[in-house]
């Protein structure tokens, strides 16, 4: 299912706070569609991120959280890709971005359920509370970040 899988190795120590350079960082592009949250579970554990088991409890959750937000509100179906990418840095345990051509969404209404008994509806909440730092680019493609910190 995997595509277009790029690693790169860079001296650590370069870029700004607000985007460190990674030590490692793994590109690639996943078939859409129901299959695609596991799949991106699976990148991440071959990828090894320096976190505990709990920091790896909730970076399974979240990549799983924004990959299924990639195919459920972007329209990412088995026919569309979409694209992953993993970090780390000295700084920075694990940074995951999921990318999609879906129309972005307004990161303030998104983290409220829009019904109070429903199930779904609270990933971003999720996202939101247990990352470090995350947030969201449009630039012709929908980018949603996490990071978790070490």
């Amino acid at each position: 299912m995997e595509l277009n899988r790029h690693l790169a190795s860079r001296p650590p120590g370069r870029g700004s706070p607000e985007s460190p350079q990674p030590d490692r960082r793994l590109q690639c592009s996943i078939q859409g569609g129901d299959l695609a949250p596991g799949a991106a579970r699976r990148i991440l554990e071959r990828f090894e991120p320096d976190l505990d088991a709990r920091g790896m409890d909730e970076a399974r959750l979240l990549i799983s959280e924004l990959v299924g937000n990639s195919v459920r509100h972007a329209g990412a179906g088995v026919a569309e890709l979409v694209e992953l990418t993993l970090a780390c840095s000295r700084t920075v345990a694990l940074r995951v971005t999921v990318g999609d051509h879906g129309h972005g969404f307004d990161a303030a209404t998104a983290m409220q359920p829009k019904d109070a008994s429903s199930e779904g509806g609270r990933g971003l909440f999720f996202v939101d509370t247990i990352a470090d730092r995350w947030g969201m680019t449009n630039d012709g493609m929908t980018r949603v970040w996490f990071e978790l910190s070490r």
